[in-house]
């Protein structure tokens, strides 16, 4: 952020900089998960269990 002219003032803002590195993986994750399931999961078979579905692993 520096280099858009920002300065330090981005990572410093009100104290609450610590919550990035808390809270930007997790949402981080989520999202990615969500991505992946709309844009490559949906592209995969359906898992079939066979004929005896009480043996589902």
């Amino acid at each position: 952020m520096w280099t858009v002219g920002f300065g330090s003032r981005v990572f410093s803002l009100n104290h609450y900089y610590f919550w990035i590195p808390l809270v930007a993986p997790i949402l981080g994750g989520a999202v990615g998960g969500i991505a992946y399931e709309g844009m490559v999961g949906y592209h995969h078979p359906t898992r079939s269990h066979g004929p005896y579905p009480e043996f589902r692993y």
